[in-house]
């Protein structure tokens, strides 16, 4: 076996090219699964993160929404900072 795959390696050919290029494709396919899966799992945690970021009131200012009191719809807290500076 060892001696087959090392005269296959030694010698130049079109063969040797494919086969490099399958064995590429196959490793970039595993590693493209690998990293989507620890992505999602990222964007996931990232979730329940700013869930509970939600849960203490400690979001970002941009995001916290709150009622605007003469039509009683959610408006951004930079919309409610504007119609205060105007």
């Amino acid at each position: 076996m060892y001696e087959i795959l090392n005269e296959f390696f030694s010698s130049d050919s079109v063969a040797k090219q494919i086969t490099v290029k399958v064995i590429v494709a196959i490793i970039a396919s595993i590693l493209k699964q690998i990293f989507s899966y620890f992505f999602t799992k990222a964007k996931k945690w990232f979730v329940t993160f700013k869930g509970k970021l939600k849960l203490k009131n400690i979001e970002p200012r941009n995001i916290l929404k709150r009622k605007y009191p003469l039509t009683n719809q959610w408006i951004l807290q930079k919309d409610i900072t504007i119609l205060k500076s105007v």
